[in-house]
């Protein structure tokens, strides 16, 4: 009941409760499933990150990094994403590190500070963003009226390498600009006593030293049963994949009981039977480790950030146990199908269908565990 109640409240906090019930979309399998908006994937990713903070006294003062949160986004989106990253700053205490494309001017004017770097990577200006249109018109660089201070910056650290065609050298010119203002910027931070970084509205006192608390990681047992639900909840919205993997055993027993009719049990077909049975284990097993193969890389991204965190995290070892339960049983079922088509056609022995049967299955689940490991 706890993690229900604090895994809806972050859904409230990043607006995503319309959108609780609604899969998340991408390749499955090979086919496109429509799922939530851009705006709301890249918030469910920071709520996926963010998850329990605050939940405790002892979670503030935490550090928040965000890669190009707004990129892919109309500004509209990328707008309502400053905004959450804002709040996400101001409620839990936290300090929001981000790099924003070509932010519309609203998204400018709530950023709290603005750290502007020049070619090489050096800093032309870092200070509240209220103050950085003044610094550079102190410094000679007037940002023109009704003008977009986020794009007026990046211009003027930009160098413009130009085409020569009007004759003059642009590119020396923008370069000696950027000089200017990189020497600047060193010159008054050289001259700076003061290190602190305001921010809009009040001045807040700063949190009391402590140390953050680290949760107990959740013990091997719980890690597996969770990732067992997962599993099991991904293995149901890909049944479509199983409906096409069980018509292609189908087809594909079908051909080979129909190349193989009727061989008989003398002596004169033991090498045909011997043929058609590892032609039958060779097939069922290549279908579950191509299955596996091709299934396994698009979650590896994921698996690999998730088993990073350090609070939250799980370990190989659950994770490759619930993938083996869960699926094992599934691809099981299709060399059974397999062989219970084409055994009787081809005309094998009764009495050792069931052995083949089981031979089948357990080949078909060893094939997709290596697919795995």
């Amino acid at each position: 009941a706890d993690a229900r109640d604090v895994v809806e409240a972050t859904l409230r906090k990043m607006s995503l409760m319309a959108c609780a019930d609604t899969i998340v979309g991408g390749d499955t399998g090979g086919k496109a499933v429509a799922g939530i908006s851009g705006g709301e994937r890249r918030r469910l990713a920071i709520a996926s990150e963010t998850l329990g903070l605050g939940s405790d006294a002892q979670s503030s003062g935490l550090v928040v990094l965000v890669d190009e949160p707004t990129s892919g986004l109309d500004a509209f989106q990328a707008d309502k994403m400053v905004d959450k990253l804002v709040e996400l700053a101001e409620r839990e205490n936290a300090c929001v590190v981000c790099t924003l494309h070509q932010p519309r001017s609203a998204s400018f004017a709530k950023v709290h500070d603005v750290l502007l770097l020049a070619s090489g990577g050096r800093t032309a200006y870092h200070g509240p963003s209220d103050a950085v249109v003044k610094y550079f018109s102190d410094i000679g660089y007037e940002c023109p009226e009704h003008f977009n201070p986020a794009e007026f910056l990046i211009d003027l650290v930009s160098v413009d390498v130009g085409d020569g065609a009007d004759g003059t050298d642009t590119e020396t010119k923008t370069r000696q600009r950027v000089e200017r203002i990189v020497e600047c910027w060193e010159k008054r931070a050289g001259g700076a006593n003061d290190k602190t970084i305001s921010v809009h509205g009040a001045p807040r006192k700063p949190p009391e030293s402590r140390e953050v608390a680290i949760k107990k990681p959740p013990g091997p047992f719980r890690q597996f049963r969770l990732l067992a639900g997962r599993a099991w909840r991904q293995a149901k919205r890909e049944m479509w994949v199983n409906g096409v993997r069980m018509i292609a055993s189908v087809v594909l027993a079908g051909a080979f009981g129909s190349c193989n009719f009727k061989l008989g049990l003398g002596p004169r077909s033991v090498k045909r039977r011997i043929a058609v049975l590892m032609q039958a284990c060779i097939n069922t097993s290549m279908l579950a480790l191509v299955k596996s193969l091709n299934g396994f890389p698009r979650e590896r991204a994921t698996v690999r950030r998730e088993m990073a965190r350090q609070n939250g995290g799980y370990k190989p070892g659950p994770y490759f146990l619930s993938k083996l339960l869960i699926e094992t049983p599934i691809d099981m079922v299709f060399p059974v199908v397999f062989g219970g088509v084409m055994a009787p056609m081809v005309g094998l022995n009764k009495a050792g269908r069931k052995m083949f049967l089981s031979t089948l299955a357990l080949q078909s689940a060893a094939a997709a565990s290596l697919g795995l490991s």
